[in-house]
């Protein structure tokens, strides 16, 4: 992604990753925060007093700045050369601190960075040099570093986890159970639409709800052959035969050609009945296979049968009932 060149793209980017972060914590519990390891020994309550540390240093230079005294970097009594020592402080003041305490203090450090750089001037954030302490860098150069970059690696270290500890997995049932509400989800927005609108082009590019039906049957067909071939030692075709992830957007224009001249009652006959079958056999899919990395030939490094269920069923259906939504909205 490109890096923001004016102030509302910049302060947009903070918050954007910043509810990347703070959307894992809910779905955490208080032992899952305080005591898995993320960071070498840090947990993930540890993680978020780092990146608060480093938002108020952050103010401390910007105040300084501002102030026109001096500004130590990275902070008194330390160099560039010695952030493992300065790092190692934060963590050592930090650690005895419940996750209550430590969320506090970030939500108020978040809020004053924000309120800061909402007041500052574009020019002192985007021009280089504005503030001696900078060089030739930007305030924004800085700014990023201990916000939004920030934000994103510790998101991803969260997210790392997530993946690979076991504790922290959704069970087979409980992903089923998603697919089903997202289906749920769609097929109430299909029953609200006319047959005439279900044949409307216009829906995604140049589809209709009818294409659109079609296209989720189709690749939940691919997913299930992917499968079942990979189950009898073979390798398929991924996605299918002449085609790869890189050219994908044409299987998707032959399954949009192979389906358009079929009839509306033929579609949602099949979306419905496969719908089904596909149901009953992610049911069959042993559990402790879902969560397998690379379990078949056919699959991409480091992802999971589950990872493929998900996006051929309930990440598809969200897709197709966000676009059908927004359609009906520009209508």
């Amino acid at each position: 992604m490109a890096k923001p060149k004016d102030k509302a793209g910049i302060i947009k980017n903070i918050k954007l990753e910043r509810r990347r972060l703070e959307k894992y914590f809910p779905d955490l519990t208080p032992e899952q925060i305080e005591l898995s390891r993320t960071i070498g020994e840090w947990s993930i309550k540890d993680l978020l007093a780092h990146i608060t540390a480093w938002e108020q240093i952050f103010l401390g230079w910007y105040n300084a700045g501002l102030s026109r005294e001096k500004v130590i970097l990275p902070a008194p009594g330390f160099t560039w050369s010695q952030m493992d020592e300065l790092n190692k402080r934060i963590y050592e003041e930090n650690k005895d601190k419940s996750f209550e305490e430590v969320k506090k203090e970030a939500d108020v450090s978040f809020r004053q960075v924000l309120e800061a750089m909402e007041d500052a001037l574009e020019a002192s954030l985007i021009r280089s040099g504005y503030f001696s302490w900078t060089g030739d860098d930007t305030l924004a150069h800085y700014l990023s570093g201990c916000t939004d970059l920030h934000y994103k690696w510790a998101w991803q270290s969260i997210l790392r986890l997530v993946s690979e500890d076991p504790r922290f997995r959704p069970s087979k049932e409980e992903i089923i159970e998603e697919v089903l509400v997202e289906r749920r989800r769609l097929e109430k927005n299909l029953s609200a639409l006319t047959p005439e609108q279900m044949v409307e082009p216009g829906v995604v590019g140049e589809w209709s709800v009818k294409d659109i039906m079609a296209h989720l049957t189709a690749w939940e067909k691919m997913f299930l052959g992917w499968y079942n071939t990979g189950s009898r030692g073979e390798v398929p075709e991924v996605p299918a035969l002449g085609y790869d992830w890189s050219n994908y957007h044409l299987l998707n224009q032959k399954i949009s050609e192979g389906n358009k001249d079929r009839s509306l009652q033929d579609v949602q006959e099949e979306f419905e009945s496969h719908y089904q079958h596909t149901l009953g056999c992610i049911r069959e899919i042993p559990e402790e296979e879902w969560f397998v990395l690379g379990l078949y030939e056919w699959m991409e490094d480091r992802v999971r049968i589950v990872r493929y269920i998900q996006a051929n069923t309930g990440d598809h259906y969200r897709w197709a009932k966000n676009a059908i939504r927004k359609w009906l909205r520009e209508k």
